[in-house]
């Protein structure tokens, strides 16, 4: 009864709650807030550059989501004491000043049994991540996953102006589902596909850094925790129009109820809207449910220019709802053959409407009708399905890359 007792008192405190160490140590790695070197080089970073605090405001989470992003990947198998433990060395070969790095900070002992549970706890982490990167490989290959984008801002535009979806993956049904809810493991399906996606990409050959500048961005920016990197670069270059956005992005949470107000809005309409340059309109952007207290007052919304459907909306109230409050969110699929075959071709020019043939500059609701007329008129969608009746995605890629790779410019 004794030694029970002794046991007991070593797992659990006064209050009946669990003090043991390795479970303090999974708790702070799932709640992302575990004290590494690593996490309090960046926390020193931020508390050096006061500036940046607006913009990274939890650098202990945000470090740890990177350095869990690094658990889960195959590259550091080979790196470091990953590749002893990882590996087939036995425990006996390692020196006493490695299994204190290894086991300590883990609220582990020393022992084979507990040495043995972390291998197969690392090499667990190791067998998921080359497993999603397989599985978003071959997904991709079938044209059933897409990652954070194109490189080039055009590219990408036209495609969110024709409703892609980041971080999604099309079921059987043609609807497309995010994945980014799965964290690292989904962080490295995104990756994967952003390789694949910009690698293989028809632009210019020369523009190897600006692939990879993007792809290690978007696996960084493309997270919660992260998002405030991204403005944060366009602020710092003199972009005008980012500084507004930040400015109402950063403002608008200030009032009460932030977060209810923003998925009320997402669920009242999640469309996508033409805002200008300016900080009410970006605010107002933020908050939708003010469309109900005034309507006139509302932002117009973005049609695309290909079908004259609103970018961004869902008319099923029931998903709308899902997809503000959950985060495993659907999108349900449409048959766009046209829209399609512009993506996979990779146009990169959009129609533009900012001043009228006299000169004056339309307003914002005339842009928003424009596009909205453009597509419904039908013409480019007519001209885009004869082209396609020519030649199919893959010819006009081929043709475009040898003639790039040929010339080594547009």
């Amino acid at each position: 009864q004794a030694k029970a007792k002794e046991y007991y008192d070593s797992m659990f405190d006064t209050k009946g709650l669990i003090k043991n160490d390795y479970v303090d140590y999974a708790t702070s790695e799932i709640a992302l807030n575990l004290d590494t070197p690593r996490v309090r080089a960046f926390s020193n970073l931020i508390k050096a550059n006061p500036w940046m605090k607006p913009f990274v405001l939890f650098p202990k989470t945000s470090a740890n989501v990177i350095s869990t992003f690094g658990t889960y990947s195959p590259v550091t198998m080979f790196m470091d004491d990953y590749k002893k433990i990882v590996g087939t060395t036995k425990m006996h070969n390692f020196t006493a000043d490695e299994l204190e790095k290894l086991m300590k900070p883990r609220g582990l002992k020393a022992t084979q049994a507990e040495f043995d549970g972390l291998r197969a706890e690392l090499r667990g982490k190791k067998a998921i991540g080359v497993a999603a990167i397989y599985s978003a490989f071959h997904m991709w290959q079938a044209g059933r996953i897409r990652g954070n984008g194109h490189f080039d801002p055009n590219r990408q535009r036209i495609r969110q102006e024709l409703d892609y979806k980041k971080k999604t993956f099309m079921d059987d049904d043609g609807n497309w589902h995010s994945y980014d809810w799965l964290g690292p493991v989904g962080d490295w399906m995104a990756f994967t596909v952003d390789v694949m996606d910009n690698f293989t990409s028809i632009s210019e050959p020369d523009l190897f850094l600006n692939k990879a500048w993007f792809i290690l961005a978007a696996s960084l920016t493309s997270r919660d925790m992260f998002a405030g990197l991204e403005p944060m670069f366009d602020v710092v270059r003199g972009d005008a129009g980012a500084q507004t956005r930040w400015a109402g992005n950063f403002l608008s949470p200030m009032a009460p109820l932030h977060g209810v107000r923003r998925d009320m809005g997402r669920i009242i309409n999640p469309a996508l809207r033409v805002v200008e340059n300016e900080l009410a309109e970006h605010i107002r952007n933020k908050n939708g449910i003010a469309d109900v207290l005034d309507p006139e007052g509302a932002l117009p919304e973005l049609h695309d220019w290909l079908y004259g459907d609103k970018v961004g909306y869902t008319e099923n109230p029931w998903l709308r709802a899902w997809n503000a409050i959950m985060p495993m969110k659907v999108f349900e699929g449409r048959d766009r053959p046209e829209a399609d075959f512009l993506m996979q071709i990779e146009y990169d020019t959009r129609p533009v409407f900012n001043v009228a043939e006299n000169g004056v500059r339309y307003t914002a609701e005339e842009k928003a009708k424009l596009f909205e007329i453009m597509g419904k008129d039908g013409y480019f969608r007519e001209r885009i399905a004869y082209w396609m009746s020519v030649y199919n995605a893959q010819e006009w890629r081929d043709t475009i890359h040898g003639l790039r790779m040929k010339d080594g410019k547009e």
